[in-house]
């Protein structure tokens, strides 16, 4: 009776966000808004550039070029084409191949470089901006270099993902006096970078901290906290972290970190550099020493475990002539040590608390690109939506006190806009084979995000979302801690399920905001309603497993000029509960920006099953 009423409930829900959608569809062309609040983006400098590139003749000829659009180039619908997710290859390359005369940084404080009310103000003279310098040394070219479409498009999004920048772009002006050259104009505005945070660990325990992610405007993070407890005012633990982004222009991050509460310590150090361009070179070591007390599910204990991990992984990319594909070789060795475990390890029981050596490789190809879009996991700031694929292929082999195992895995993603919206699905299979070839410890894995156009609701605008995820673990070993529950990206709203736990899991997210028009000093609203269902349980039939579904609706208050970027209340019900789980009726936190992962190869990984 109760599962009827579940899927009476999300059926629904599903049938009113199609009717919602068609008839928003038909009131206005379904769009994605750069800008959305006319009203927001005239009382704010930063876009005045933005803004200037619109309504240049070159950028007019990349929107006819790019969407298809009446030949009467005029009125709404020029502003309507406008509000498209973006494809900017095409603008950038009305300047391919020209020479790059000079760049000009121009960096804006949070609420730009001049305002007359107080606060903003008060704000801006206590925020130490962004270094020019530190601008510059995230940029991929120099002055003498050619202007490349790919380039300037993939700088945009390294210069949108540094957390202490707002917003950026890149503005190309050709020269008056000699058209082979050009001027660029690089645009980035920061945002308050210092906070600080509570959060409750567990029942007894408090974390406060507090963070700064532009430290002295150079772009590093400091970190500062300590542990309360309830029943002992006396500090019992500390956090210290220092994070540096760009290390001296060369791409390289580093970390330092040391967190130490009263039941757990940990210290981890990295060095590590990322694949950016098709042409380029990957490096990274990394070291942590992580003391606990683990439970044990199946003996209902908890016993202290030391675990030592030193990692180094390297590799690079390579561009093939003549197209946009990309071909890259990474390979990865991981030495895990575990000490003063107390517990029972044998070949086949509990092989989490093992000391395992593993070494990977992997081979793929893969090509990116980024839409330029608005009001898709954030609000009124410029935001890159990945496009393109990667096939990966990854063999290696894991020795420990016990066994020798080889391990394979094959993964594949792809993603980019279709005429109802956006898509990006993503396949992946892992497993151990003994020397006989049998497989162990097995997983399957399969993501799919879809988000539709931004669409007209009244005033406001409207955008649907559904994501999905199936994971499946085969051959697991007896006395194997491993089993999967609802949690993180993959967890039901509103229910908390401590004890829940299975085999195979299928998690999926259905989603309405509606983005309001209103707005006060750059706070912004947009309400929204939700439903997740799920099935977790033992059995492959997936559909046999325990379903839970629940229901809510929220409210996201934003100001993408401060470090908390969203506050989250919402409030729901779990229509569908066998698994006893707790159900939060009203939910606050914040919610910090995030954004669908890319294309490009990162270290090499094995699948992960959690």
């Amino acid at each position: 009776m109760r599962k009827g009423i579940g899927i009476v409930v999300c059926l629904s829900l599903a049938v009113t966000t199609a009717f919602a959608q068609e008839t928003g569809q038909q009131a206005a062309a379904s769009a994605d808004s750069i800008a959305f609040q006319k009203k927001f983006i005239k009382s704010n400098e930063f876009y005045d550039g933005l803004q200037k590139r619109s309504r240049s003749s070159e950028f007019t000829k990349f929107i006819v070029n790019a969407v298809i659009v009446d030949s009467d180039w005029t009125g709404e619908g020029a502003r309507e084409a406008t509000k498209k997710l973006i494809d900017e290859t095409a603008y950038f390359s009305l300047f391919e191949g020209r020479e790059i005369a000079h760049i000009y940084v121009m960096s804006r404080n949070i609420y730009g470089d001049s305002t007359t009310h107080f606060i903003p103000n008060l704000i801006n003279s206590v925020h130490v901006k962004t270094r020019e310098k530190k601008i510059r040394q995230n940029l991929l070219f120099k002055e003498g270099d050619k202007v490349h479409a790919a380039t300037m498009i993939l700088n945009e999004d390294i210069l949108r993902r540094l957390r202490y920048i707002a917003d950026a772009y890149i503005y190309i002006h050709p020269q008056e006096h000699d058209s082979s050259k050009v001027d660029l104009y690089v645009h980035t505005r920061d945002k308050w970078s210092i906070n600080i945070e509570l959060r409750q660990r567990n029942s007894k325990e408090y974390r406060m901290w507090v963070y700064d992610n532009n430290f002295l405007g150079i772009g590093h993070r400091l970190t500062l906290g300590a542990y309360a407890m309830t029943q002992n005012p006396v500090m019992p633990g500390y956090v210290a972290g220092y994070d540096v982004n760009n290390l001296w222009g060369s791409f390289f991050d580093a970390e330092l970190l040391l967190d130490k509460s009263y039941d757990e310590t940990i210290y981890q150090a990295q060095l590590q550099k990322a694949l950016i361009k098709p042409n380029d070179y990957a490096a990274g070591m990394a070291y942590s020493l992580h003391e606990v007390g683990e439970g044990q599910w199946l003996t209902d204990t908890i016993l202290p475990v030391k675990r030592q991990t030193i990692e180094l992984w390297g590799g690079f990319s390579l561009k093939l002539k003549n197209t946009k594909n990309n071909i890259f070789l990474l390979g990865k060795v991981t030495d895990t040590k575990t000490f003063d475990y107390g517990g029972q390890v044998t070949g086949v029981w509990n092989p989490y608390y093992r000391s395992p050596t593993t070494a990977l490789l992997s081979l793929g190809i893969y090509h990116e690109n980024f839409y330029r879009g608005s009001h898709i996991y954030s609000f009124g700031v410029s935001e890159d939506i990945p496009y393109g694929y990667k096939l990966e292929l990854s063999a290696g082999r894991t020795w420990d006190e016990y066994t020798i195992r080889n391990y394979f895995s094959l993964k594949w993603s792809i993603g980019h806009s279709i005429p109802p919206g956006y898509l990006k699905t993503s396949v992946a299979y892992g497993s151990y084979f003994c020397d006989d070839y049998t497989p162990q410890q097995s997983v399957l894995l399969a993501d799919t995000h879809y988000f539709t156009h931004l669409f007209r609701a009244g005033k406001g605008y409207m955008r649907h979302f559904i994501n999905v995820n199936y994971t499946a673990g085969f051959h697991r070993l007896e006395g194997e801690r491993e089993r999967i529950t609802f949690y993180g990206d993959n967890g039901l709203r509103i229910l908390k399920l401590p004890h829940a736990c299975g085999l195979n899991r299928l998690s999926s997210h259905l989603e309405s905001v509606y983005f309001s028009p209103f707005y006060f000093y750059n706070f912004k609203f947009a309400l929204y309603g939700f439903c997740d269902l799920g099935w977790l349980g033992d059995s492959y039939k997936i559909f046999s497993n325990d379903f839970y579904t629940t229901v809510g609706l929220g409210i996201r208050i934003l100001n993408d000029r401060l470090i908390f970027t969203s506050v989250q209340l919402q409030l729901g019900y779990a229509v569908i509960n066998p698994g006893h789980g707790a159900n939060q009726w009203i939910e606050l936190g914040g919610e910090q920006r995030i954004g669908l992962a890319g294309f490009r190869p990162d270290k090499p990984a094995l699948v992960d099953y959690h």
